[in-house]
């Protein structure tokens, strides 16, 4: 996934969700792992959903190998998680996800270790259409986003 947006405009293939009290997600010239860009997720104290601010992504992953791959670099005091879901029911399924905590990688139910693969969070996940990046932070925290690859291959 690449985008093509200015420096301080939203990604322009993604969705941003933000409540405007401080919180934002832009690309940002700020810190880039790759290049000289990043997509720059700002969180704010006070808002009406823990889960704002987040970005997504709808790839429509029927059949096949999903991978995502991505750097991250978080800031002090950012709590962030990234997952995949299903809505292709009127409930989400949960697919694979993983917090970072305190500057730690983290899986749910689990302490922080390292890890190669993630296990779903539902066994009725089949179909991934939505990945999301969420700041779950209730204070001014920031993280960065860079060299994001979504894929599916064939079985």
């Amino acid at each position: 996934m690449r985008s093509g947006s200015p420096v301080d405009a939203a990604p322009d293939d993604a969705r941003v969700n933000v409540e405007r009290k401080g919180d934002a997600v832009a690309v940002s010239d700020a810190a880039a792992a790759g290049g000289r860009h990043s997509l720059r997720v700002v969180d704010a104290p006070g808002l009406q959903h823990v889960f704002n601010p987040h970005v997504v992504y709808t790839p429509q992953y029927v059949d096949g190998t999903a991978r995502c791959a991505f750097d991250l670099r978080v800031e002090e005091g950012a709590v962030m998680y990234h997952e995949w879901r299903d809505w292709s029911q009127p409930s989400y399924l949960v697919g694979p996800s993983l917090w970072i905590q305190q500057g730690q990688p983290q899986v749910p139910g689990q302490p922080p270790r390292t890890f190669a693969e993630l296990a779903f969070g539902s066994p009725q996940f089949h179909r991934l259409t939505w990945v999301g990046f969420i700041s779950n932070a209730d204070a001014r925290t920031v993280f960065y986003i860079d060299n994001l690859k979504l894929s599916c291959a064939a079985h």
